[in-house]
């Protein structure tokens, strides 16, 4: 299973750029490791345009970022209408109650994700009930 590993190499924002650009043409690569960097809202938003397309990805993990609401939903319109990535670890971000609403609402309609990290974040029982 073709996977790469970038967890603590000082990725931010703008390194997101040139790597969504290669996901989507991506056709090996099944398991993204990002965690530990300096990803933002911004960042997810290119990522999740790197994704949209992409029918190789299964996982990803983004856990100890700065991912924020915004960032989730960037990365919830593109899982949407996702039906490779199964895993999702957002774990020890900036996630809110606003943010878990978005999740909430892709896992309504995408059945292919079957695992979602969530811990560490600012979601309280109110976000976790959404879920």
């Amino acid at each position: 299973m073709p996977s790469i590993d970038l967890h603590s190499k000082t990725i931010g924002d703008h390194e997101m750029r040139s790597l969504a650009d290669k996901l989507k043409n991506n056709q090996t690569l099944v398991t993204l490791h990002l965690s530990s960097n300096e990803i933002g809202d911004i960042g997810m938003e290119y990522l999740s345009y790197g994704i949209q397309t992409n029918r190789v990805i299964r996982a990803f993990v983004l856990s100890n970022n700065r991912i924020g609401d915004i960032g989730v939903q960037h990365l919830a319109n593109a899982l949407q209408n996702n039906t490779t990535i199964t895993d999702v670890n957002l774990s020890g971000n900036d996630i809110g109650n606003i943010g878990a609403q978005y999740l909430s609402a892709v896992l309504q309609n995408n059945t292919t994700i079957a695992m979602l990290d969530l811990s560490n974040n600012q979601i309280d029982n109110i976000g976790a009930h959404q879920l």
